[in-house]
């Protein structure tokens, strides 16, 4: 039983930050960007101009990708 608790609540979890990282991948969209990884498998976010693809802004977290967003 513990095990099935577990499993829904990792799976909630994932559900959830997909839906967070799609919501501002949205953001981003609409101003102009194109939210992506920094580096495959690695844990920085990119903001690229969704023109030329030149990085606009980098941070570690995605809460840092909100803030500048928010500017």
């Amino acid at each position: 039983m513990k095990n099935s608790i577990d499993k829904y609540l990792r799976q909630a979890h994932i559900e959830s930050a997909s839906a967070r990282i799609s919501r501002i991948a949205t953001r981003a969209a609409r101003a102009g960007y194109l939210l992506v990884r920094g580096r495959p498998g690695g844990r920085e976010w990119a903001l690229l101009d969704a023109g030329d693809g030149e990085v606009v802004y980098s941070a570690a977290r995605l809460e840092e990708i909100e803030g500048w967003l928010d500017t």
